[in-house]
């Protein structure tokens, strides 16, 4: 039996019904897809979740009156397949008219995020009013995700790729700088969003290709479907609204 085998037979009998939070994005996602929203996806990559949580339905794409992604990376998103147009660019300046988004998406971008309050600005900025920002993004309450948050980037790098299973350049810096639903909900307030929800959801071992070592985090995965320890499951998953009514949004303060 290999090591992903043996992961899969301890998760069978440690935590069967926890689903992959890819998945319960994916879920969150196709939700708000209903409504045929005009769709921006920020740091889109090249692909909106993995192949194995969604692969989108092509005439549910068609229908969408506009669906754009953005990204800084050329190589990657020329290679995004689903999408009908591409922008090369900052999420943090967006180049887009103000209300030109229904639904914003950011699936595993924000904890890459040097100045996640000015995201959060600009995507309130974009949205028309009653627009979703939907974003999942690593808990920092999860304890490998905070050994990772302390992890030097030479260290961390050769690490993520072993146990994700991707190229070390498809492993990008992280900051962490909005990856609480304490720190969320200061950001969502100073910026003009409404929270329509913010909370932590399990998800699969990120020990996972280690095999028999796996059952640690399986167990840990496990006491966090209790709910005085939800609050330190593996992901969040965020759903901010823009006001209806445009509320101004107050300038911060200086730091």
């Amino acid at each position: 039996m290999d090591r992903l085998a043996f992961y899969r037979f301890l998760k069978r009998h440690i935590a069967p019904n926890v689903k992959h939070s890819q998945r319960s994005y994916r879920d969150a996602l196709l939700a708000q897809l209903k409504t045929l929203p005009r769709w921006l996806d920020l740091g889109c990559g090249h692909q909106f979740t993995p192949g194995w949580a969604w692969v989108p339905d092509p005439e549910l794409l068609a229908r969408l009156p506009r669906m754009i992604g953005v990204d800084g990376d050329f190589s990657s998103i020329k290679q995004h397949v689903s999408l009908r147009s591409r922008v090369l660019g900052n999420i943090e300046a967006l180049p887009f008219a103000p209300a030109s988004f229904d639904l914003v998406t950011a699936n595993n971008v924000m904890e890459h995020v040097r100045e996640p309050e000015s995201v959060l600005r600009e995507v309130r900025r974009i949205l028309a009013p009653n627009g979703v920002f939907l974003f999942h993004t690593p808990n920092l309450g999860y304890p490998l995700v905070f050994a990772a948050s302390i992890m030097p980037e030479p260290v961390k790098r050769p690490i993520a790729a072993f146990l994700d299973g991707r190229a070390e350049d498809d492993i990008y810096p992280t900051t962490y700088r909005a990856n609480t639903i304490s720190t969320v909900m200061h950001l969502a307030s100073i910026s003009g969003f409404e929270i329509e929800s913010c909370g932590a959801v399990a998800s699969d071992a990120l020990t996972a290709a280690l095999g028999p070592l796996a059952v640690f985090e399986l167990l840990w995965i496990r006491a966090t479907q209790w709910g005085a320890l939800a609050g330190f499951r593996e992901d969040l998953i965020v759903v901010l609204r823009k006001p209806g009514d445009q509320t101004p949004v107050a300038t911060s303060a200086p730091q």
